[in-house]
Order: structure tokens, then C-alpha cells, then sequence
């Protein structure tokens, strides 16, 4: 018993001792990383609990959330998970994952791409457009590794390639993650922690017109586009269930999942989220979420459908992401268009179990 309340500690202090750097350290710099789709939430069932999902997922989304995650996958059992994220401004984000535990660990492997609509090229010398049209686009491969040390404690670390196409320029770089999940012996609490998005500066490839000495009467010149850090995060949770938690029990397979999270990135404030999940017979669930502190992200709401057939999981995951005033994309006519369904902030995804 000593033993491993010596072993518990000790585990505890990592977790202390990663999200300490930070809190000491961190620094807003809004708008001066690369790779700003890395800063977009994947995984739908965590989106419905406001992004609160660091210490309480255990599925293939995990390569999104925290690697560490993929060990609660069943021995020998094979995960895959596709999902539509929409976007303001006619942005729109698909992912798919595939994850299985292997018995000695579990791995996971991410495929996602972010594309926006034509839009429409303007010049000085054009300002109204010149005729022709472009796309940008983000796309990520991921591969991730997770482990047991005890029962209660795994880890997990997720290698990124990363590559952004804007006109006719390519940017291309490589991240890390890394993430920690420890169940503690009080309560069923659940410790969480993610470290992500951490790798070289980026830039784009070629040069571009700097038009300003022109203003100044002199002439334009071509100049190499400048480095950008990565948008590398800490996140921290902790999570327990009502049952655990509060002694409150909802029926043999009824239950709540609650959890507070942390976040701390390099290029925005720290922010404080929550996040509930309600169970109903392993079939139907309920989730809510708040963030704090998020700009115009608030609440978010969702749902799950959970079913077995055939000796598969069907699992359908969905969440709604208040956006304030960013509420619907924009139409080409630059006005809103809240007549189509796809042109909202709703996100959809399903998992498949085998």
C-alpha cells in the first residue's frame, strides 16, 4: 500500500510539474502561429462537453485529444471514426481516424484536411477581383502510440506531418503531442494532461511583394516570408463520475461524467472549460459544455447514439458549438445564410467498432 501511494505521488508531480511551465510562461501572441487549424477541436463527443475531454477520453478520438487515451480501447479491438466539422466563413473540417490495441500498447492513425470555398483573387492593381479564383486548405498525418505503466496510468504521444496550401504557396512543418491519463484510488477522480502541437517554426516556401517602400516612393520588393511558431497548448483536467464522485447512483448502467480542464496555450489567455456527460443505459447520451474566457465560443450542446449489431459498435456522435456573433457562415454575398443546415456550427461524426 505504501508502496504505491509512493508510485501515486510521484505521478502527480509530473502531471504538477508539466503544467507548471505553462502557467509561469505563457504568453498571448493572437494571430502569430502557423497551422491555426491545429487550434480547431476534433472529436464530437468531446466538442458537446466543451472541449473538456482531456482526462475522460477512451476512444480513437483520442489521437485528437490525448493519446493516452487509445488504452482504453478493448484488447485486440479495432476503432474507426469519421466526422464533418463546419466552420464560419464557409470553412469546413473532415477527419478520419483509425486506432486498435495491440495488447503491448494501442496505436492510432489520423488523416484530417481542412478546405475553405473559392475565394476570389484580389491585387492592388485589382482591388475588385482579377477573374480568377483560389482555395486554401490544411491537411494532417498523424501517428500515435500509447502504453500502460500500472493499471491506473498510461501515456501516450501522437508525431504530426503538417502541410497548409494558400494560392500558390505551401507551408509544411512537423509537431508533437504528448498526454498523460491517471485514475486515482479518491473518488474515481481521473487526471488528465495534454501537451500538444510542439515542433520547429514554420513558413511558407517562395516570396512574396512587399508593397510598402512603393508607398513611400521607392519600389516594391520580393522578400521571403518570416518564420511563425507553432500554437503548442497545455491542458490540464480532472474528472470523476456521479457515482464515484458523489455517492449518487443512476441506475446499473446510468451515470454522469463531469470534468474541469485547463488550458494554456502559447497564443491566446488561459481558459477555464466544463463539461458533462449523462448515460443512459450505454445507448443514449446527453452532453453540455461551457467555456470561459474563449472569445465568442461559449456553450455547447450534443448528443450520442450508441449501438450494437452484428458484433459491431455503431456509435453516432453529435454537438452544436455556439459561435456568438459568428453564429452562421457567410454567404458569397458576404450576409448570412442560415438557410442551410451545413452552413451551421454543427458538427457530426461516426465511429465504428469491430
Amino acid at each position: 500500500m505504501g508502496k504505491k501511494m509512493e508510485i501515486n505521488k510521484k505521478l502527480l508531480l509530473i502531471f504538477v510539474g508539466c503544467l507548471t511551465p505553462s502557467i509561469l510562461f505563457g504568453a498571448e501572441k493572437v494571430g502569430q502561429t502557423a497551422f491555426q487549424s491545429q487550434k480547431i477541436s476534433k472529436g464530437v463527443r468531446g466538442m458537446a462537453m466543451g472541449d473538456a475531454f482531456v482526462a475522460l477520453t477512451n476512444d480513437v478520438t483520442s489521437v485528437y485529444w490525448n493519446p493516452a487515451g487509445l488504452m482504453h480501447i478493448s484488447k485486440d479491438a479495432n476503432q474507426i471514426a469519421v466526422s464533418r466539422i463546419n466552420m464560419p466563413a464557409d470553412i469546413s473540417y473532415h477527419t478520419l481516424a483509425y486506432g486498435r490495441n495491440a495488447g503491448f500498447g494501442a496505436i492510432g492513425v489520423n488523416v484530417d484536411f481542412l478546405t475553405t470555398d473559392k475565394i476570389v483573387e484580389r491585387t492592388v492593381d485589382a482591388p475588385g477581383g482579377t477573374g480568377r479564383t483560389f482555395s486554401a486548405s490544411e491537411m494532417t498525418v498523424g501517428l500515435s502510440f500509447a502504453q500502460s505503466l500500472i493499471d491506473n496510468f498510461s501515456y501516450g504521444f501522437t508525431v504530426k506531418y503538417l502541410r497548409n496550401d494558400f494560392h500558390d504557396y505551401k507551408q509544411q512543418s512537423f509537431s508533437f503531442d504528448l498526454g498523460l491519463q491517471y485514475k486515482t484510488d479518491f473518488r474515481g477522480l481521473i487526471l488528465g494532461i495534454a501537451v500538444r502541437n510542439f515542433g520547429p517554426d514554420a513558413k511558407f516556401d517562395g516570396t512574396y511583394t512587399n508593397y510598402r517602400p512603393a508607398q513611400q516612393g521607392g519600389s516594391t520588393k520580393d522578400e521571403k516570408f518570416g518564420t511563425a511558431a507553432q500554437p503548442n497548448d497545455f491542458k490540464f483536467a480532472l474528472a470523476s463520475s456521479a457515482k464515484d464522485l458523489l455517492g449518487i447512483s443512476l441506475g446499473e448502467k446510468d451515470d454522469i461524467l463531469m470534468s474541469i480542464q485547463l488550458e494554456s496555450p502559447s497564443d491566446r489567455k488561459e481558459r477555464l472549460t466544463f463539461g458533462t456527460e449523462y448515460n443512459f443505459q450505454q445507448m443514449i447520451f446527453l452532453r453540455g459544455g461551457y467555456k470561459f474566457n474563449a472569445g465568442e465560443e461559449n456553450f455547447a450542446l450534443g448528443f450520442g447514439l450508441n449501438y450494437n449489431l452484428g458484433g459491431m459498435t455503431y456509435t453516432f456522435d453529435y454537438a452544436y458549438l455556439n459561435f456568438g456573433s459568428f453564429d452562421f457562415a457567410s454567404s458569397g454575398a458576404g450576409t448570412a445564410d442560415d438557410s442551410n443546415l451545413f452552413t451551421q456550427p454543427h458538427r457530426f461524426s461516426l465511429m465504428v467498432g469491430f
